[in-house]
């Protein structure tokens, strides 16, 4: 892999425009570029063939998906034909999301000859600590415990990897 090709751009950024502008500026140094709530909130999903039509080979919809398996399916399907690279969903959503995620991405990606997205999911973000998690989401492990328990689930439904704090690393790599 190239150094190139291990550098991703966030286009946190309030506008298309902003974001074509960097895409145009940065494609030949940049292996990836990330579009993210603020920046398809502001643009629709449409962004992404934008970002492509500038010169973005690689695209990563950190969309953060989360909702019931077949809304988060559809979804998919919608993300996967817009040429996505990558997409996120939330390991919090289940095993029946995830497992529908991946399905979706595959089965849209085999019937209209794309390639199929890479998909991570989201374990736990790094706002929510442990007391949050033990007081206000009244999940009785601890933050460790359930981002390994969040990634062997994720792994099961087929993602390809899972997003996680640093402090995770290694427990991660214990999990799966």
């Amino acid at each position: 892999m190239s150094g190139k090709d291990r550098i991703i751009v966030a286009l946190d950024v309030e506008s298309g425009d902003c974001a074509v502008e960097l895409v145009q500026q940065l494609k030949g140094h940049v292996g990836v570029f990330k579009a993210g709530l603020e920046l398809v909130t502001a643009e629709g999903t449409q962004i992404l063939k934008r970002l492509r039509d500038a010169g973005a080979e690689r695209i990563f919809y950190d969309g953060k998906l989360h909702d019931i398996p077949n809304t988060v399916a559809g979804a998919m399907r919608s993300v996967t034909r817009l040429g996505a690279w990558c997409i996120t969903v939330h390991a919090t959503g289940g095993y029946a999301q995830l497992a529908a995620a991946v399905k979706a991405a595959c089965e849209t990606a085999d019937n209209e000859h794309l390639s199929r997205p890479k998909i991570l999911a989201v374990t736990v973000l790094t706002s929510i600590g442990a007391e949050a998690l033990a007081n206000e989401m009244k999940v009785g492990l601890s933050v460790s415990e359930y981002v390994a328990e969040l990634a062997k689930m994720a792994q099961k439904a087929g993602c390809d990897g899972v997003i996680a704090s640093p402090h995770e690393i290694e427990v991660v790599r214990q999990a799966v």
